[in-house]
């Protein structure tokens, strides 16, 4: 950020960062993904996999989070990512481990950022649980810290692929370290 002509500081730090995460939240409310459910008519209430997902930002005092429920996605490890040179999926980070995809699996992710600079964080443990309400079932999702293998480090999050039914409303609790927030949605 040095040298950035234009660029107001606020007590030496660029505002530049501090504005990119508001304008993120704004970029997704206006492209209708806040808060919104995606669905299709073609997808069997048991197989959520082929069922596009949802995301949610929530704040906390020194955090912001967008969390996204998807379709599972392949994971790969470092020697994966070398020898098959992948051009879609997530690229694990921290030797963390890859669940498997398929049927009834979704992709359950959380980006965190640094609300005072606007940055993503990789060098946390976040604590994320999936909470099915109309079944009662629940599942600790693995904090696998990875990127996807097309857009980098700027996608920098927490996650895995874990089992969760169809046609469920359901709860994301996020945890990290004394802050937590709990998102909602609904999955067809």
């Amino acid at each position: 950020m040095a040298g950035m002509a234009g660029v107001r500081t606020m007590g030496g730090r660029h505002v530049l960062p501090r504005l990119l995460v508001p304008l993120l939240a704004l970029g997704l409310t206006s492209c209708d993904v806040i808060g919104n459910d995606s669905q299709s008519a073609l997808a069997d209430a048991g197989d959520v996999s082929a069922v596009a997902g949802w995301t949610r930002i929530a704040l906390t005092t020194h955090y912001l989070l967008v969390v996204n429920v998807l379709p599972s996605e392949r994971m790969f490890s470092d020697a994966e990512m070398k020898s098959l040179s992948p051009t879609q999926g997530e690229e694990i980070l921290d030797h963390g481990v890859g669940d498997p995809i398929g049927t009834g699996v979704r992709h359950v992710e959380a980006h965190i950022y640094d609300r005072s600079t606007g940055l993503p964080l990789s060098n946390i443990k976040p604590s994320i649980r999936v909470f099915n309400r109309t079944t009662g079932d629940h599942v600790d999702v693995p904090p696998t810290l990875m990127q996807d293998v097309v857009i980098g480090s700027t996608d920098i999050h927490y996650g895995n692929n874990v089992p969760v039914r169809g046609a469920s409303d359901i709860s994301l609790a996020i945890e990290v370290g004394n802050e937590a927030v709990t998102v909602d949605g609904h999955l067809d």
